[in-house]
């Protein structure tokens, strides 16, 4: 069970990488996008962006619970300083939701950059060890897993640290397009 599991994050998470891509390929190759279909799934997305990242950061959140309480997976000092910067943001959310007070954009982008830049870094650690700057040996830190382990490739690149980089930058571009003054709230 637990396998199948990490194998439905995984296909979630390469999901999540598509999904990001057709966010940001308009920008590279403009003309051959029609602006129509780009304008009303940008604006299908504003409409619901604090719904859609609620339930994105709930299930991270609770991925993260199963990976380390089910499937046994000890998480290691990076994985914990992810989990810091995440934990938060479906609290902070569903409040937002609950009040109709949309104004958590600046902090919820701050947790989500910050929370990036740690997976990504945890990223590069696991596929170049050599690489490491901050030491994740037991002796410093009390923690026994090091952050340089990698527990599974999926698809021959994705791990862990990757499918959370997916859901911070997914959550990036959810809240920033949640713009209240400018939602064509008309179609």
């Amino acid at each position: 069970m637990v396998k199948t599991v990490f194998d439905v994050f995984s296909y979630l998470s390469l999901l999540g990488q598509i999904g990001i891509l057709l966010v940001i390929l308009p920008y590279i190759i403009k003309p051959l996008f029609k602006n129509i279909v780009y304008k009303k799934v940008v604006n299908f997305i504003s409409k619901r962006a604090y719904v859609l990242a609620f339930f994105l950061s709930l299930t991270a959140t609770l991925s993260s619970l199963f990976i380390s309480e089910i499937g046994r997976l000890q998480p290691c000092l990076l994985c914990w300083y992810q989990r810091i910067f995440m934990y938060p943001q479906p609290i902070l959310l569903l409040i937002a939701l609950f009040k109709k007070e949309f104004v958590l954009k600046t902090y919820l982008i701050t947790l989500n950059i910050t929370g990036s830049i740690i997976a990504l870094y945890h990223y590069l650690l696991q596929i170049l060890p050599k690489s490491q700057i901050i030491t994740c040996n037991k002796p410093l830190t009390g923690i026994s897993i090091s952050c340089t382990e990698n527990y599974n490739f999926y698809f021959g690149y994705m791990s862990f640290p990757l499918m959370a980089f997916t859901v911070f930058i997914m959550l990036i571009i959810f809240i920033n397009s949640y713009d209240a003054e400018n939602i064509d709230r008309t179609k």
